[in-house]
């Protein structure tokens, strides 16, 4: 199976961030040092990843996908030294959607919850799950699953992917403008191109 694929990487930083509170603003000067970077930023108010691709099956059928993990930072203070799952301390969304071209169908769903044993993401490589939806690196590779419906409508995604180019900083160090205010500014990058 081929697919041609993209995987961005987002953060934002809140710039009303307090000495002693848990958000940061951006550095534009700091370095990125991956795989860390492509992991989840305690610091960062909202951050997402996400796929979206075309694969063509040996049989010729074809199909798109998108999956995207959002994480949106609820609580402004340190992480404190007893965590609970309980503490709603982050909300992690998600969203996947399967379209087959043959039978001119769109499946799609969405998973929201907080941090603890449904949805995470690791802070020193790239791993974000929502109950059995997951993005993780392994060895320089990308493992995506995903599924929607049951039963008879059933519909799961499995992939390997590989990036067959480097990844891309968007803007000056990997800092895409998002408007004239200083904090409207994110971290941006993407794989361009992942062979399944």
């Amino acid at each position: 199976m081929k697919t041609y694929a993209g995987l961005a990487l987002a953060l934002i930083l809140s710039a009303e961030a307090l000495a002693e509170g848990r958000f940061r603003p951006l550095d534009p000067a700091a370095k990125l040092a991956f795989p860390r970077d492509h992991g989840s930023h305690d610091d960062a108010r909202l951050e997402w990843w996400y796929l979206t691709g075309h694969l063509l099956a040996e049989d010729g059928a074809r199909f798109g996908y998108q999956l995207t993990f959002f994480r949106v930072g609820l609580l402004d203070e340190p992480r404190p030294n007893d965590p609970s799952s309980f503490r709603a301390r982050d909300l992690h969304l998600a969203h996947f959607a399967l379209t087959n071209l043959a039978e001119g169908t769109f499946e799609h769903a969405e998973r929201l919850h907080r941090t603890g044993p449904a949805a995470s993401a690791r802070e020193e490589r790239l791993a974000v799950t929502n109950e059995d939806w997951r993005l993780e690196e392994l060895g320089g590779k990308l493992v995506l699953f995903a599924r929607t419906g049951q039963g008879a409508t059933l519909r799961e995604l499995s992939l390997l992917l590989t990036p067959e180019k480097p990844f891309v900083l968007h803007g000056e160090n990997g800092l895409s403008r998002k408007g004239a205010e200083p904090e409207a500014v994110s971290r941006y990058v993407s794989y361009t191109r992942l062979a399944a």
